[in-house]
């Protein structure tokens, strides 16, 4: 009994990470769909800088 319950509980937090790892994805995707959209190139670039910015995505030569 106990195996069970501990078997359903890792399953519902893989569940719940795999949810919301893809509520980010959608954003990011929503966000990148945007300013692909966008006519005007540095309204465009503004864009995409904010999206690097809030979802933490790196460019080529950065170090952490």
């Amino acid at each position: 009994m106990k195996k069970c319950f501990l078997i359903m509980t890792l399953c519902i937090a893989a569940f719940s990470a795999y949810a919301q790892s893809d509520k980010a994805y959608d954003s990011l995707v929503a966000a990148l769909k945007q300013a692909a959209t966008e006519k005007d190139d540095s309204a465009r670039l503004a864009l995409y800088d904010a999206i690097v910015q809030s979802f933490g995505v790196a460019t080529i030569g950065q170090t952490a």
